[in-house]
């Protein structure tokens, strides 16, 4: 009858595991409590009608087990929340859900088990290893480690304060926990140095003496001092207490279990070396894998008693006899009941295991499945007895993919299990009635069936080896790929280094050459050349001492020119296909003279300077605030902390992205803003008022070009990142002596947008700053996608309209840890209003240095004729020759731009982008609390006070992420104050006008002496 039971209960089992299964999967709680529901009223029935004896535990099949081998996590989770099934349960082979979860590697399931109150990770299963000694990753073991420590530190804690507070009942209870008695060392010296025993010593505290020797405090256990707690007790009742209980002490174990002891004792070595002392571990172990020295406790035998109380022997099955001795009678009595009960616990268990081989029959001993023994493993479970390489190839906690393949594999080895189990359950139930004796078909059928599971276990052992060796071979071509990578870098730095020094050596070379060049070329010079008589523009003749030499290279009265026909002739004989611009615009060292009859001014300027329109008025009154002198230098010194991007490994994973989405260190910042980068393009401007005195077109596009490439002047050095803009932060200047103001505004976040707007009294400048940015290892590329827009206003009426896109800026060198800037690209400017139009080649750095810096361009008319030949360094000096159509004519140069002096300063500031950040006590008044002169972490950047910056640039950022959360919550859009966007009607380009109500309401706000507010300026407090 026993077997029917066992049969229907298998079937039951089988129905069941058929029900959860896609519920497992697909996370159906409502489905799977259905499916438990269903199943404990069937055994509920079952347990009316049959004894309780005879119905099978739910052991393999626990809910909680079965979910942590076949349920997704929300599954585990929703049965550990019901607290319905004990989640110390064990399966027929010893094995917990615990112990399931970390050998499939499942770190949630691993996490919720930990937390829950009622889990014992101590539990041993049938191979005596606690569930952490399954763990194949050093996270989740260490994670376990980590948690039995907390759990520890908790319980000694809790523990203390129930001793203090004489609460006898509740500390019985406390070590009546399974997890806190195994693990609570009630020995423990605390950081005061004395045991609980100690402690209870000295508050004369009998009661809890006695439930700490209990459950095992050893009454022999010294404090830091050496003394044991009847050393320090003064009461003569707890003093013959402690007599009696340290010669009586045992080694307390679970019921059933092996004794685990540890120790040193003195061990005889010989007569020459006497004892030594040694460290013995007492605990259950493989006989069959025991290492050099051990002794197998079955055959053992103990010799105590003979004289000294501190020794006795071990003696061996093979005459090998260890003679031991420790400190005291009392240690050695505690060694000798441990080993003697080890003894027989071993002899006892060798007799349970024969007796469970011996209950099948011969014929099916070789059948018997291995978990009956109640020593091993079930073969879904595979020992952990993997060597070192194979344990760190192990499965990856995290990875979806393979978790979802364990809980298949698993799903698929208890369904082998449970028909395995039916059948034999059938046969077993067919054995009790003779008449239904098996014919000898039936007998082979049965016999393919078992041959058949058999093989399927084979099948389904070799899929999962196949899994687990595909997955070695890929974390190892993975690691591989790893190590390959990081040499690759390696190489990549160092053949970067190489390279740079390369460059610099052939860079000196060709600087010698080309000095050598000319030199030999002034000598010939100096040997062939007869200083001429130059006509000046009214036909008298000077000298060549008569000549003058202006250093202002604005002024276009003191522009340069030369007559050097002879030169350039000698020049053009020494020239080669190496040749570079320098030698080309070297005769600006020639004789000079003024341009006056090469440029013919426009008389009409005199009558510019001479009125007055309401226009000027109104920039006037801008510039309230600006009264003071412009600040000169920073009282900075630039001490900021050296950090690698590279070796911090900020950039090695940043490669081939967007470098705006970089977040870098305020380390790596200067002290300025990007709207203040976009300021500094107006340091030239001048050269724009000089083109206004200029009648021809062409003539006045020679000095906008000029202008477009002298923007490029200030990014020399600059390699530190400027702060990057929030959103509605903006930025003002303006220049009384120069007659211009500027605003800027950023109008967009995502994508990184800053308009811009200039005027004066005879021009307007506007366009955008957006780019399109990414690092490429060797380089930061910037891409600029926006357009920008010069009116001309001429005394004519007729107004001119030039455009032109900015050209690629790129920082080379990072990896060297020597960057430095390059800007390369064709800038095409064109005249809408006329026709003409300038190409300008910006040569990219050759890979020996040359062409470093060059730029090239052609000026034509709006009939298709080169009027002007453009050339030089946008680093340095800018030079034009007139053309006559076709090519460039030999009379005559010009110097249209000369860059500024750079003394040393900060971050590499030039001295125009030091008067930018100024902020006067007089020009406080007049800003809106957006201007960037008012934000924090780049004032504090500026003051030296780095860790400060830091801390304001992070809290400013995730102020901008909340006010833009709190933007989509509410569905709006942001809007920009002072700019609206539109389409050019000329160009057909996107531009973003400026609305002008920033200046009006500035002279308002400014006037009233009101305070600065955000409401006032109808702004968004963004600082």
């Amino acid at each position: 009858m026993r077997s029917l039971v066992g049969a229907e209960e298998s079937l039951r089992t089988f129905r069941l595991l058929e029900g959860v299964e896609k519920p497992f999967r697909s996370g159906d709680i409502e489905a799977v409590d259905k499916c438990f529901d269903n199943y404990e009223k069937e055994i509920s029935e079952e347990c009316t009608r049959t004894p309780s004896s005879s119905i099978r535990a739910f052991d393999l099949f626990s809910p909680l087990i079965l979910a942590v081998q076949c349920a997704s996590v929300s599954i585990v989770e929703h049965i550990l929340h019901k607290n319905i099934f004990d989640v110390n349960h064990k399966d027929d082979y010893g094995n917990t859900a615990l112990h399931l979860a970390v050998y499939m590697c499942r770190f949630d399931v691993i996490k919720m088990l930990l937390l829950n109150a009622n889990i014992n990770d101590t539990i041993l299963n049938n191979n005596r290893k606690q569930a952490y000694e399954l763990s194949t990753t050093p996270e989740i073991y260490n994670y376990m480690i980590a948690e039995r420590a907390r759990f520890i530190e908790k319980t000694e804690e809790k523990f203390s304060q129930l001793i203090f507070l004489k609460k006898f009942e509740e500390l019985k209870k406390m070590l009546e926990i399974p997890r806190v008695s195994a693990l609570l060392d009630l020995n423990k010296i605390d950081k005061n140095g004395s045991t609980f025993l100690h402690e209870a010593v000295k508050g004369n505290d009998m009661e809890t003496l006695q439930i700490l020797i209990d459950h095992g405090a050893d009454p022999s256990k010294k404090d830091k001092n050496g003394r044991t707690p009847s050393d320090i007790a003064k009461d003569d009742l707890i003093k013959r207490k402690l007599l009696v209980s340290s010669s009586d002490s045992i080694v307390v174990t679970f019921p059933g279990d092996p004794i685990f002891m540890s120790g040193y004792m003195d061990k005889w070595t010989n007569y020459k070396s006497g004892y030594k002392k040694r460290w013995f571990v007492l605990r259950n172990d493989d006989a069959d894998t025991e290492c050099r020295g051990s002794i197998n406790m079955r055959t053992a035998r103990i010799n105590y008693g003979s004289g000294d109380k501190r020794a006795f022997e071990i003696l061996c099955c093979d005459s090998v006899k260890y003679s031991v001795k420790v400190t005291n009678p009392s240690e050695a009595r505690k060694w000798v009941w441990a080993l003697t009960n080890s003894i027989q616990w071993a002899k006892d268990e060798n007799v349970t295991i024969i007796d469970d081989i011996s209950k099948f029959s011969p014929k099916e001993r070789g059948k018997a499945p291995l978990k009956e023994s109640g020593l091993y493993r079930p073969q879904y479970l595979p020992c952990n007895d993997l060597d070192d390489d194979e344990s760190s190839e192990t499965c990856d906690p995290g990875e979806s993919c393979k978790d979802n393949f364990l809980i298949t594999m698993n799903s698929f080895r208890i369904q082998l299990d449970i028909l395995s189990q039916i059948f034999d359950d059938i046969l077993t139930s067919l054995n009790f009635i003779p008449e239904k004796a098996l014919s000898l078909k039936m007998e082979s059928s049965v016999e393919s069936f078992n041959q058949s599971i058999d093989s399927l276990r084979g099948s389904l052992r070799n899929l999962d080896q196949i899994f687990l060796d595909a997955e070695k071979y890929w974390k190892r071509m993975i690691n591989k790929e790893k190590r390959m990578r990081i040499l690759w870098e390696e190489n990549m730095h160092k053949l970067a280094s190489e390279q740079e020094e390369i460059e610099r050596n052939l860079q000196n070379v060709e600087n010698e050459r080309r000095r050598a060049k000319k030199a030999l070329r002034e000598a010939k010079r100096k040997l062939n050349f007869t200083p001429k008589i130059i006509r000046s523009s009214s036909d008298g003749v000077r000298s060549e001492n008569d000549l003058e030499t202006h250093d202002s290279f604005l002024d276009l009265r003191s522009s340069q020119s030369f007559q050097n026909s002879d030169i350039e002739n000698n020049y053009l004989d020494d020239n080669d296909s190496s040749s570079s611009p320098d030698e080309f615009f070297d005769i600006t060292n020639s004789i000079e003279t003024k341009i006056d009859k090469i440029l013919t001014l426009d008389s009409s300027s005199e009558k510019i300077s001479q009125k007055k329109s309401l226009k000027e008025m109104q920039i006037e009154l801008s510039y309230h605030g600006y009264e003071d002198p412009l600040r000169l230098k920073l009282d900075l010194i630039d001490d900021r902390p050296k950090l690698s991007l590279w070796g911090m490994c900020i950039l090695k994973s940043m490669i081939g992205k967007d470098i705006t989405k970089i977040t870098l260190p305020v380390s790596f910042n200067e002290a300025t803003s990007l709207l203040q980068r976009v300021a500094e393009d107006m340091e030239y401007i001048d050269l724009v008022d000089i083109s206004l005195t200029l009648p021809e077109s062409y003539d006045r596009m020679l000095y906008v070009a000029a202008f477009a490439i002298s923007e490029y002047s200030s990014t020399i050095n600059r390699v530190a990142k400027p702060f990057n803009p929030l959103l509605g932060e903006t930025f003002e200047y303006c220049r009384p002596d120069k007659g211009y103001r500027f605003i800027v505004e950023q109008v967009s976040h995502h994508p990184p947008i800053s308009a811009a707007h200039a005027e004066s009294l005879n021009w307007e400048y506007w366009g955008e700053s957006r780019v399109s940015s990414k690092f490429y290892g060797r380089s930061f590329d910037i891409n600029p996608l926006g357009t920008w827009f010069l009116r001309l206003h001429n005394d004519s009426g007729l107004d001119e309209l030039y455009t032109w896109k900015k050209v690629t800026t790129s920082v080379i060198g990072i990896i060297t840890g020597c960057p430095t800037v390059d800007n390369f690209g064709e800038m095409l400017i064109k005249n809408h209003s006329v026709g003409d139009v300038c190409t300008i080649d910006f040569k990219k750095r050759g890979w020996r240095g040359d062409g470093a810096c060059e730029i090239k361009g052609i000026i034509t008319d709006s009939k298709g004729i080169s009027r002007w030949s453009i050339g030089g360094h946008w680093n340095d000096k800018i030079y034009a020759k007139r053309m006559n159509g076709i090519s460039v004519t030999s009379d005559t140069a010009i110097l249209l731009w000369q860059n500024h002096e750079r003394p040393p300063a900060p971050f590499n500031l030039t001295p125009f982008a030091i008067t930018l950040n100024a902020l006067p006590e007089k020009l406080k008044p007049w800003l809106p609390p957006t201007d960037t002169r008012l934000r924090p972490d780049q004032r504090a950047m500026e003051n030296g006070d780095y860790e400060f910056a830091a801390k304001e640039k992070e809290r400013l950022e995730n102020k901008q992420r909340a006010a833009r959360k709190e933007r989509e919550l509410k569905g709006q859009t942001y809007v920009p104050r002072w700019f609206e966007k539109s389409i050019n009607k000329i160009t057909g380009d996107e531009q973003w006008l400026f609305n002008g109500e920033y200046w009006k309401l500035r002279e308002i706000l400014g006037s009233n002496n009101e305070k600065s507010n955000a409401d006032s300026w109808g702004v968004t407090d963004i600082f």
